[in-house]
C-alpha cells in the first residue's frame, strides 16, 4: 500500500528499470512469499505487457537495493517468472 511508482527505465537492450518509492519496502508486510509475489508481480507485469522488454530491474528511491523484505535478491534485473502465476485452466 502507498508505493508509487517514481520513473521507468529501458534500456536498448530490453532491460527496464523500475523505481519504486521507499513504502515498497517500509510498507511490506514481509515474509519470503509475499516478497516473492511483490518482486515478480512487478516483472511480470512489465514483461508480458511490454514484449520489448526482457528484464526488470527494482529501484527504491531511485536507489539499487540487496532486497525489498530481506529475502528475494534483486540486486539484477530479473527475467519473467511463470511459476508464481496460478493457471485458471
Amino acid at each position: 500500500a502507498g508505493t508509487m511508482l517514481r520513473a521507468l527505465y529501458v534500456t536498448p537492450r530490453g532491460d527496464a528499470f523500475v523505481d519504486l518509492s521507499a513504502a515498497i519496502s517500509q510498507e511490506h508486510p514481509g515474509g519470503s512469499t509475499a516478497e516473492l509475489l511483490t518482486v515478480y508481480t512487478v516483472v511480470n507485469a512489465i514483461t508480458v505487457n511490454l514484449p520489448a522488454i526482457q528484464r526488470v530491474q527494482i529501484l527504491v528511491d531511485g536507489k539499487s537495493v540487496d532486497t525489498i523484505a530481506g529475502h528475494v535478491d534483486v540486486r539484477r534485473p530479473l527475467q519473467k517468472n511463470d511459476t508464481v502465476i496460478q493457471n485458471s485452466k
